[in-house]
């Protein structure tokens, strides 16, 4: 957004406006290269990738990967001066865009085909955003939405970054997880996470996962973090079984009442959750979903550490867990073996801003209206907007109306008329 300051340093290597454009640069793209998405252009993927290449004489076809070299860095300039350009898909595609070692992703947006749906969609949708193939990449100052299985994938690499992006609307009913981690370690730092099922499904082993300085809100039905299990039982907390190998949750704000862990299996070397903020009281939450249940009180002085940690907003405590503390506490805010540290806290005052009085001296002309530039099976909605851009003059308040739902409901969110207009 507005003020982030990327660190991408030298002039754009290739400039690209269009699929056709991105995909030589990618082609042809080596390490230290830098591809600009220019102004705020919006570029549907799906026609390349639905394409793909024939595979011998079996009549299926190999689907296309946009893929990001080793080393190259893919941006654009999203928040400069109120800019940004879309990549995005209009058709369901197992994964839209591939990364190699070392290579980066900022400033973009990166937009699904499932904006505007919810869990009610169809389980068999596999729509993901990005896979991560390759070791320490980057993905930052991006807005990710609209993919019902996955926004960002990663199995079996090292030193994965994911920072201060906006990602939102992954609903996916079995799925929509922002965050799709196996054997891997990531830090996530400064991102805000809306409406998604799960914040992140952790797999594997040797999965060590920071998640700090970022902002959850919007996602009341679920579970954030979903940590499964990995091979052989825990020596610990038996019959629990292992699990990834480290988690550190520290200095986040988590706004929704969504509980915080499904425990499939158990952090093996630690597990830390501090400094962060809750905006309910403790016991708002399921306790077996803070801190796995059947542990004994010991445990959070060892491997389960959860400390300073703030709940409440009108009446905020810090609170702690401590062996030393009752299972059932006395006092009703609280969760099992919790007690309340002696911090003096001040919340700020609300900040109250009146609404800006909009007024526009003349129609404004959004040149992107809806989802994609094509309709697979039909071209009638756009028909229909045609006509109502013609003969709106003479409509009713209703019959304009009923056009323009019509309208969105045959071609959905951000798409561009007028190219459609001008075949």
């Amino acid at each position: 957004g507005s003020g982030y300051v990327s660190g991408i340093s030298g002039s754009a290597t290739y400039t690209v406006t269009d699929d056709n454009t991105l995909k030589a640069a990618l082609d042809q793209a080596v390490s230290g290269d830098i591809i600009l998405v220019s102004g705020e252009v919006v570029i549907d993927l799906a026609d390349f990738i639905l394409a793909g290449d024939p595979e011998g004489f079996t009549g299926t076809k190999i689907p296309y990967q946009f893929t990001v070299p080793a080393g190259v860095t893919l941006m654009g300039l999203r928040g400069e001066n109120g800019s940004g350009a879309i990549l995005k898909t209009t058709s369901y595609v197992e994964n839209m865009l591939y990364m190699k070692d070392g290579s980066r992703i900022s400033g973009l947006v990166l937009m699904g085909p499932d904006l505007g749906r919810d869990s009610s969609v169809t389980a068999e949708n596999l729509s993901g955003a990005v896979k991560v193939a390759g070791n320490h990449v980057t993905i930052d100052n991006c807005e990710i939405a609209g993919f019902y299985r996955s926004c960002i994938t990663a199995d079996n690499v090292n030193a994965l970054t994911v920072s201060y992006n906006y990602i939102h609307h992954c609903l996916g009913n079995t799925s929509g997880l922002a965050l799709n981690i196996n054997q891997t370690d990531v830090t996530a730092r400064g991102n805000l996470f809306v409406h998604v099922r799960r914040i992140a499904a952790l797999r594997g082993k040797d999965t060590s996962f920071t998640y700090v300085a970022n902002v959850e809100s919007s996602n009341d039905e679920t579970t954030l973090f979903a940590l499964h299990a990995a091979t052989g039982f825990d020596p610990d907390y038996h019959p629990a079984r292992k699990g990834v190998k480290s988690i550190t949750v520290s200095g986040n704000t988590f706004l929704s009442k969504a509980n915080l862990f499904w425990y499939g299996g158990i952090p093996q070397d630690t597990c830390i959750i501090r400094y962060n903020w809750f905006a309910y009281p403790e016991s708002s939450y399921v306790q077996n979903q803070l801190a796995p249940g059947g542990g004994a009180a010991g445990m959070f002085n060892g491997r389960m550490l959860m400390y300073d940690n703030l709940f409440g907003v009108s009446y905020p405590v810090v609170v702690s867990k401590d062996d030393t503390a009752p299972e059932i506490p006395s006092d009703s805010r609280l969760g099992r073996y919790s007690l309340i540290q002696s911090y003096p806290l001040t919340m700020p005052a609300a900040v109250v801003n009146s609404a800006v009085t909009v007024r526009y001296s003349s129609p404004l002309r959004a040149s992107v209206l809806s989802a994609s530039y094509y309709l697979d099976q039909s071209d009638a909605p756009y028909q229909t907007l045609k006509n109502l851009v013609l003969n709106c003059s003479s409509m009713t308040y209703t019959e304009i109306a009923e056009n323009v739902i019509a309208v969105m409901q045959g071609i959905g969110c951000y798409s561009n008329y007028l190219t459609w207009h001008d075949k």
